[in-house]
Formats: C-alpha cells, sequence, structure tokens
C-alpha cells in the first residue's frame, strides 16, 4: 500500500485539517535538514510513498544584484537547496509507489522560470530538478506566491497550536519537473489556463 507524508514546517502553520496520519512530519526552525528523509521514512515504515507533500516557504535570495526567486526551500536549517537535495532527500530514492509516485512543493516561486537557482549555481538548474533528478519522480511547482490559508482562533500565522493549514488551490503557472531533466507545464493544475 501507498501513502502520502506531508511535510509542514511550523513557519507555515503547526497542523493540518481534520486527522492528523502517522505520516505527517512537522519541522521547527531548529531541526537540522538532514535528518528529513530519515524523519520520513520512519513515518512511512515498510509502506511505499505516493505522493510527498511539502507545505514551506520558498525563500528568495538577493545577492548583491540578482535576486534568486525560488533558491531554498524552508524546511528545517538549513532547507532543501541544490547542493543539499542528496544528503536530505536521497534516503527516500527507490521508497515510491511504481504507479502515480510524485513530489509536489507547496510552497512560493519554485518553479519561477527566471529564478530559482541557488547563487553560484548553473542559471539552468533549480531547486524542483534537483529534486526530481534525486528521487526519481516527477516534482510538480508552482511560479507565483502561493496562498495559504489557516483555520486559527487568535490571528493569521500566529504561530499558535490552533492553526490547520489548507491548500486550496495553486496560484498561477504550474509546471512539471521530470528526472530526466523535463520541464512541462501542468494543465490540469495550472490555474492560468482556460480549461472550459
Amino acid at each position: 500500500m501507498a501513502i502520502n507524508p506531508r511535510i509542514l514546517d511550523s513557519r507555515i502553520g503547526h497542523s493540518f485539517p481534520g486527522m492528523i496520519g502517522p505520516a505527517d512530519i512537522f519541522y521547527t526552525p531548529d531541526e537540522h535538514t538532514d535528518r528529513l528523509g530519515s524523519r520520513v521514512l520512519e513515518a512511512i515504515g515498510v509502506q511505499r510513498i505516493r505522493r510527498l507533500k511539502i507545505f514551506a516557504h520558498g525563500v528568495t535570495v538577493r545577492d548583491g544584484g540578482a535576486v534568486y526567486l525560488g533558491a531554498f526551500i524552508q524546511v528545517g536549517q538549513p532547507g532543501i537547496r541544490l547542493d543539499n537535495t542528496e544528503n536530505t532527500l536521497g534516503r527516500l530514492r527507490g521508497q515510491f509507489s511504481e504507479s502515480g509516485a510524485l513530489v509536489e512543493l507547496f510552497c512560493c516561486e519554485m518553479a519561477n522560470p527566471v529564478g530559482g537557482v541557488y547563487p553560484g549555481a548553473d542559471p539552468a538548474d533549480s531547486v524542483p530538478a534537483a529534486i526530481a533528478r534525486t528521487l526519481q519522480v516527477p516534482v510538480r511547482a508552482a511560479v507565483d506566491v502561493q496562498i495559504f490559508r489557516t483555520d486559527e482562533v487568535r490571528g493569521w500565522f500566529s504561530g499558535t497550536t490552533d492553526e490547520d493549514v489548507r491548500f486550496d488551490r495553486w496560484e498561477g503557472a504550474v509546471w512539471l519537473y521530470t528526472p530526466d531533466g523535463g520541464r512541462y507545464r501542468d494543465v490540469i493544475h495550472d490555474s492560468l489556463l482556460d480549461l472550459r
């Protein structure tokens, strides 16, 4: 049987709506990202992964006059970057189901076509492409800022345990990255395309 583990960085929220499953993994800013793959393996046990969903901030880096949109995913410290996808997620390679395997990055600007690179990296590369290569499964990510909604009692992203993170729909263009280096527009999830 395959399951859908969800990773949530606490800078986004503290819980998901409804039932919390054994494969829901919560990360705080002081946890090291290198443990991420091990934590997912502990959560899934002997089961395979169908969809790995990551809910976190996509971080923009400013380096002098250059701006790198989607430079890294803010999960723990130092986050998922081009230079550490093997260390953070490599343990999950081979743990995905044979059909329907996918990683979804619910993170801002990770698929931005003019950025998405860590400073000093090859401009043709991106974090979603690196994850797809590392895990050998497709990765879905969006170009625009993504809107999360919370059910809360005391305020928007207040950091209380009363918050349930909801992701209703993708904002902007959505792309699929393939393990062979391909990048294709995801016409089913893309909010900019009129499919009528």
